[in-house]
């Protein structure tokens, strides 16, 4: 099972258990003196208890006509086991595999909890640099890896060389050459820090963006927290047989019309650009709403007034009267967005924390009159007006940050989210960048930079270790200096390492 395929295993509770059966059943063949075939069958039970999923993570894999990948190095692996007699060994490498799945699971379970919490999902499918590097260069790897280990136990024995002992160093060289633990010391790490800082209100929407933010050197703020208030979404009210997010992507067409700070707060919780384009026609109509002819169909969002001239005055009265905006489609009822008043504070402003992570370069895109010293920490003060401007800008601030290192940039300006290397919206604000705040936490947008940061150094620890010490337990494994047992450690031990590392992000 490769590294991501551990991070997708959440809910599985039994594992614990079936390792411990796994675990009984092996050692009663190695401290019993069991007939062959008995200790045999023993283990073949024990390695289907704790590794069953092995051989059908394979299956998947041939049904998706990708045969040669990490399920069929550890499958050859135990398989080379089984033949050389080392029965054990290949349930304690089914044992540790458990493991280290069932501590990565519970890993993207915590991660997944928070991001359910706060409306959004974490892309699996966009990784960080090295393990996205990988998935290309295991095509060759893997097929050279078997090829080595068959040769080693085929040829010897036409040599007269012990088929057991060729067995065993052919399962060696495929539990020490598994990439699974490796990449998996990268996923984990990352998916620890995206879940870490979504529990803190942060979200960062994939491992690549995660990756990304550990090179923050410089960071973009525009239109920071000043004493005031704005209005935001508290509540959504689907009707029957719809979402919050079609109630949400039906009300943006009609409001996409309207420059209201209603508009704009259900515009911001939508998080995405309305398709303007397939607006027919729109009428607003003062005092009521908006309605919009789109894709043959006609779309109200307005008051309590417009829904009560459509005849759904009752169903708006029991959804929010007139403290909502409805939205209904071709007369039919869809249901209702309650707003909220936050009144916000210049304390809320996120330079200070930011500050303290002694980046670099910290910049205000500022309105006119704003200054440095009513953000204390800010480095420079830039006042681009207009949308090309600012791009010019935001282009020269790109060429000044090195290779190695990304600029962020914090604000509502999708534009702006898009061109920087990573764009952070903040609570209410449109999303168009990779990451988001949601919340009123001024140290969230730090907290998020530095989980960054942390994920990327432990992961690189990670990966050291487990490489540095599959490294050490194969030439002692081959030397014949170490057992065949620490082979089985220097993969699914190593996977389970990796998986415990992760945890060292708090």
């Amino acid at each position: 099972m490769n590294a991501k395929e551990f991070l997708l295993n959440k809910k599985d509770l039994t594992t614990p258990l079936r390792a411990a059966l796994a675990a009984l059943l092996a050692l009663i063949t190695a401290f019993t003196a069991l007939p062959p075939i008995a200790g045999l069958v023993l283990c073949l039970i024990g390695f289907l208890l704790a590794g069953y999923e092995l051989p059908l993570a394979w299956w998947k894999d041939i049904r998706a006509k990708k045969p040669l990948t990490e399920n069929l190095l550890m499958l050859l692996a135990a398989l080379a086991c089984f033949l050389a007699g080392r029965y054990p060994e290949a349930v304690l490498s089914a044992i540790l595999f458990c493991a280290a799945r069932f501590v990565a699971g519970r890993i993207t379970a915590r991660a997944d909890r928070a991001f359910a919490e706060k409306g959004a999902a974490y892309d699996e499918s966009k990784a960080a640099q090295i393990p996205d590097m990988a998935e290309g260069l295991l095509r060759f790897y893997v097929p050279g890896v078997c090829l080595v280990a068959v040769l080693l136990a085929v040829i010897p024995q036409l040599f007269g060389g012990p088929a057991s002992e060729w067995l065993s160093v052919s399962a060696a060289i495929l539990f020490a050459l598994c990439p699974c633990a490796p990449l998996l010391a990268i996923h984990a790490a990352y998916h620890r820090a995206a879940g870490l800082s979504a529990e803190m209100g942060a979200i960062v929407s994939s491992e690549e963006a995660a990756e990304r933010l550990a090179g923050v050197n410089t960071v973009v703020f525009e239109h920071l927290p000043k004493d005031g208030s704005y209005l935001r979404v508290a509540e959504l009210r689907p009707a029957e047989g719809l979402t919050a997010e079609n109630l949400l992507m039906l009300a943006s067409l009609p409001l996409s019309m309207e420059e209201t700070e209603e508009a704009a707060a259900v515009l911001a919780a939508f998080g995405q650009e309305p398709d303007k384009a397939s607006i027919a026609m729109g009428d607003t109509r003062p005092g009521l709403g908006t309605v919009v002819h789109t894709k043959g169909v006609y779309i109200s969002a307005g008051n309590l007034r417009m829904m009560e001239r459509l005849g759904l005055k009752e169903a708006a009265e029991a959804n929010g009267g007139e403290d909502a905006i409805h939205v209904a489609v071709v007369n039919r009822y869809a249901g209702s967005i309650l707003l909220e008043r936050v009144t916000q504070s210049a304390a809320n402003d996120p330079v200070h924390s930011v500050a303290l992570l002694e980046l670099n370069r910290l910049v205000l895109f500022a309105d006119a009159g704003e200054d440095k010293p009513a953000h204390p920490g800010i480095d420079e003060v830039l006042t681009p007006f207009g949308s090309e401007e600012k791009a010019l800008a935001m282009e020269k601030l790109l060429a000044e940050t090195f290779s190695d290192e990304t600029l962020l940039y914090y604000g509502p300006d999708p534009a702006m989210q898009k061109q920087a290397d990573i764009g952070v919206a903040p609570r209410g604000a449109e999303r168009a960048g990779c990451a988001w705040v949601d919340t009123d936490k001024p140290e969230a947008l730090a907290w998020l930079i530095l989980q960054g940061k942390k994920a990327k150094s432990v992961s690189w620890e990670g990966l050291m270790l487990v490489l540095g010490l599959k490294l050490v337990l194969l030439i002692g494994t081959l030397a014949g200096i170490l057992p065949l047992w620490t082979a089985v450690l220097a993969d699914s031990g190593m996977a389970l390492l990796a998986a415990c590392n992760a945890l060292r992000l708090k």
